[in-house]
């Protein structure tokens, strides 16, 4: 598959079929997150945790749900664009019975401060750019660390087994799709450009 098949057949899956993930496929996603780049090369600064635990996911998403009820309103403009994440519509599994979940965590630093949201993205594109190839579906997962971030007293880190002074930014569900993937129209125009 070449990068162009690639960016067609990539999408966020939110819909996962029982099977689960192999040790193999599971490893040939960490390789993958292990091949991005990171600034100043600091890997010691990222870390992965992978949670197969549906009891621990479930106590993950309790900040996400707290965040729903308190702020609908501010949920609603959010992910106005996307029907089926609608904060009325809020579904019981915001991991969308994904078998897996990769937490990708940061040692908190004031190095380079902000250079742990991109080192943490760059891992989880690797690792969805990957699932894509393998045919698994992904889909990157926000809004429950974003909410235990703002709801700390609902936060279930400590079930992640961190490492001291690391944080999870940000984790990725992978899977097999419910679903046959699909192939998108990349439109030339999203995103707004202007040139100097």
């Amino acid at each position: 598959m070449n990068f162009d098949q690639l960016m067609e057949c990539r999408y966020s899956c939110r819909s996962f079929s029982e099977e689960p993930l192999t040790d193999a496929e599971l490893a040939e996603l960490i390789r993958a997150a292990n091949g991005a780049p990171v600034g100043s090369a600091r890997y010691m600064d990222l870390h992965l945790t992978v949670v197969r635990d549906r009891d621990v996911l479930d106590k993950m998403a309790e900040a996400l749900f707290v965040r729903v009820e308190k702020k609908k309103k501010e949920m609603a403009a959010i992910v106005e664009t996307v029907e089926s994440q609608r904060a009325d519509n809020m579904p019981k599994d915001p991991f969308y019975g994904a078998p897996a979940v990769i937490f990708i965590s940061h040692k908190k630093q004031d190095l380079q401060p902000g250079i742990e949201w991109c080192n943490a993205m760059n891992a989880a594109m690797f690792i969805h750019l990957k699932a894509t190839e393998m045919g698994l579906g992904s889909c990157f997962s926000w809004g429950v660390l974003e909410s235990e971030r703002i709801f700390p007293e609902h936060a279930h880190n400590d079930l992640l087994n961190l490492p001291k002074d690391f944080e999870p930014l940000i984790g990725i569900m992978v899977g097999h799709p419910a679903a046959g993937g699909k192939v998108r129209k990349i439109p030339e125009d999203r995103l707004s450009i202007n040139r100097i």
